[in-house]
């Protein structure tokens, strides 16, 4: 590549000195603003009059930063030229804005995302001004004979003398621009609309319109309930997106500590919170009279139960054969026996479809509060779901593991064949022990499931095998390889 091929586009000198020396000027007035009071001195109501008005320039600020922002995402992507960041010698566009700025990885990228939005919005209003008709000027001609001239003339009318109409600007734009909508929010709107499946003019319009009189969490549930009930299939690709980006990385500090981070769907996060804070409620019951200093704090308790977990699964030999934990989820009764529709896990703000939900009360003490479509309850409660634990014995001892890989039985549910929402029972014959993978398998590709002659089988979707041929399950491949004609023709159950 020559030296040609890196040059960008520059702005004069004059042109660009000029503005930057406003801005550097701008920032050195705030050390002398003679209006504002002592920060030491002024009362609670003050402070947070004065902090508001503040976060409204830097709000403003922000919006002046971020098309700049956009365009070093611009220059940095892989297909331009000069892929900017990887040039300077960053990993991304963020990884150079924030070494720049000062911001962090997470906020720079937010801003780089309000830029696209403001040029996404100008290049609309630009579309559209070229998409305009032309106004045509009337023909010069002749002057017109005495007859004509005569003859009586209508006036235009209202509607020809006004003006063409303009295309309306983004409202999420113009609320950037004008400083009110903060960079969270802001963010929280736009990744709301790039999830939707639909047109989103007022989608946009309403969010934000709401935002005017919404903290940022009510905010974000807003964003979350309108996805789901405007655009069902866009929230049933957002949450397929979030279980694919599920991740857990841990790394280490120049001390020695280690930390751990990562991200959850909604329905993983639905057990992993649910469970820690129960744990966290008893220890920090049962600590209630130690002394202040042997007492753990609620991040220390939390901690200790993650290694509590781990300790115990890498120890665990034996089959687990009660419910592991009970998860209460808030749906309706015609969402339940349809399995359309969303519903709601405590602890957790976005909804769920109700396939997710399915998939969630595998072995869990499901409790589905049932609702009416006011949102008044109906009751609290279908537990008879559980299997039992003879029951849970008899499948275990039958699959001798995973039906489906044979991995371990401790890592197996309990999974009912024909689900329990859709009519199946909670019997030896209606459940199959399946790992955390399989199951997902079973639910998200469309596998079916058949117990013939006490064997489990199963068959695949018409994407792996458009002749949906059974294949043997983990506990049967060795017979069948012995015996191949055993499949026999009996069908007790298979989710279709």
């Amino acid at each position: 590549m020559t030296s040609s091929a890196l040059a960008e586009p520059t702005v004069d000198a004059p042109e660009l000195v000029a503005p930057l020396e406003e801005l550097v000027t701008l920032w050195r007035r705030v050390d002398q603003l003679p209006s504002l009071p002592d920060a030491t001195q002024v009362s609670g109501d003050v402070a947070l009059r004065i902090a508001a008005a503040v976060a409204q320039v830097r709000a403003a600020a922000d919006a002046l930063l971020a098309p700049y922002a956009a365009r070093v995402e611009e220059l940095s992507q892989p297909g331009s030229v000069t892929r900017f960041a990887r040039w300077k010698g960053f990993p991304s566009a963020a990884a150079l804005l924030s070494s720049v700025t000062g911001l962090s990885v997470g906020e720079a990228s937010k801003l780089v995302g309000l830029g696209q939005v403001l040029a996404q919005a100008d290049a609309a209003v630009v579309d559209a001004a070229v998409a305009a008709p032309a106004v045509v000027e009337p023909a010069v001609t002749e002057p017109a004979r005495e007859c004509e001239r005569e003859a009586v003339v209508e006036p235009p009318t209202l509607a020809a003398l006004e003006p063409e109409a303009t295309p309306a600007p983004s409202p999420l734009a113009a609320a950037i621009r004008a400083g009110w909508l903060g960079t969270e929010m802001a963010t929280i709107i736009r990744r709301t609309l790039e999830d939707m499946c639909i047109d989103t003019t007022d989608t946009e319009h309403y969010l934000v319109d709401a935002a005017r009189n919404l903290s940022i969490t009510k905010l974000r549930r807003l964003c979350l309930e309108t996805l789901a009930e405007r655009d069902p299939e866009g929230h049933a690709a957002r949450e397929a997106r979030q279980h694919k980006a599920r991740f857990l990385q841990f790394f280490e500090e120049p001390d020695g500590m280690v930390g751990v981070f990562g991200k959850l769907p909604p329905s993983h996060a639905a057990w992993l919170k649910g469970w820690v804070e129960a744990e966290l409620q008893t220890e920090t019951f049962a600590q209630r009279d130690l002394h202040p200093t042997a007492q753990r704090s609620g991040g220390q308790i939390a901690a200790d139960v993650f290694v509590e977990m781990a300790r115990h699964a890498v120890g665990c030999t034996s089959a687990t054969t009660r419910p592991k934990s009970t998860i209460v989820i808030h749906a309706s009764r015609e969402s339940i026996e349809s399995g359309v529709g969303f519903a709601r896990c405590d602890g957790i703000e976005a909804p769920i479809t109700m396939a997710t939900v399915m998939g969630m009360a595998v072995d869990a003490e499901f409790r589905a509060l049932l609702t009416d479509s006011y949102g008044v309850a109906l009751n609290a409660g279908r537990t008879r779901r559980i299997a039992s634990v003879p029951q849970r014995e008899a499948a275990m001892n039958r699959d001798k593991g995973c039906a489906k890989c044979s991995r371990a039985i401790s890592r197996c549910d309990a999974h009912h064949i024909i689900w329990w929402s859709r009519g199946g029972k909670t019997n030896y014959r209606n459940l199959v022990m399946l790992c955390v993978r399989c199951h997902h398998e079973i639910h998200d590709n469309g596998w079916g499931i058949d117990i013939v002659n006490n064997e489990v089988w199963f068959i695949p979707p018409a994407s792996i095998d458009p002749q949906r041929r059974r294949q043997p399950g983990s506990s049967v491949r060795p017979a069948h390889r012995r015996h191949p004609g055993s499949q026999g023709a009996a069908r007790h159950g298979r989710i279709r």
